[in-house]
């Protein structure tokens, strides 16, 4: 049976472990002998002669570089849920494919390839003649739709991104991204 061994800094905190029955000396940091029922782990710290955990300190700018990163992601998540609008008091899908589909065939409209116009697929799988001039301003709709929702989703997560910034401990992080989960999502263009 092989023993292990902690390496203690002069505040008790492991530092490092070494196995074996002789383990070499380190500047700096004390041994102590794993008792039976101690097991090697992470975050550790001798307390009353035994090793016990801890929560590791996390500094304050790390928890708020996370929840950034974290409500960047989520806003991308976010602008990619855009999925439909209206147009004409008729909902239309809006997701990636279908905007591909609507701008080529308003640039057939405007090019005048598009003589009888175009019936067309709306969300709820009706479909709807529209003439070419609808078709361009279908596109134009879309395009409005997009820009409402991306510049919404944009300045939500300015907002969020400066109450992080502004906290001035985790709790305060945590609170900021709390309220902010809990307001209303924008209505058009999700899912």
């Amino acid at each position: 049976m092989s023993m292990l061994y902690a390496y203690l800094d002069t505040a008790g905190y492991v530092r490092q472990w070494a196995p074996g029955p002789n383990p070499p000396a380190v500047t700096g940091l004390t041994l102590h002998a794993l008792l039976p029922g101690e097991r090697m782990s992470e975050y550790l710290r001798m307390v009353d002669g035994a090793l016990v955990s801890y929560l590791p300190d996390v500094l304050l700018a790390e928890v708020q570089a996370g929840a950034i990163a974290d409500a960047n992601a989520d806003r991308d998540r976010r602008l990619a849920a855009f999925d439909r609008f209206t147009y004409g008091g008729v909902l239309y899908d809006g997701d990636a494919r279908a905007a591909v589909a609507i701008t080529l065939a308003a640039r057939s409209a405007a090019l005048d390839l598009m003589l009888d116009g175009a019936m067309w697929r709306v969300f709820d799988n009706t479909d709807v003649l529209l003439t070419a001039p609808q078709v361009i301003e279908l596109e134009a709709a879309m395009i409005e739709a997009k820009a409402r929702f991306v510049a919404h989703h944009h300045a939500r997560c300015r907002e969020l991104k400066a109450a992080i910034v502004a906290a001035t401990s985790a709790a305060d992080v945590r609170m900021a991204v709390a309220a902010a989960s809990q307001l209303p999502d924008f209505a058009e263009g999700a899912a």
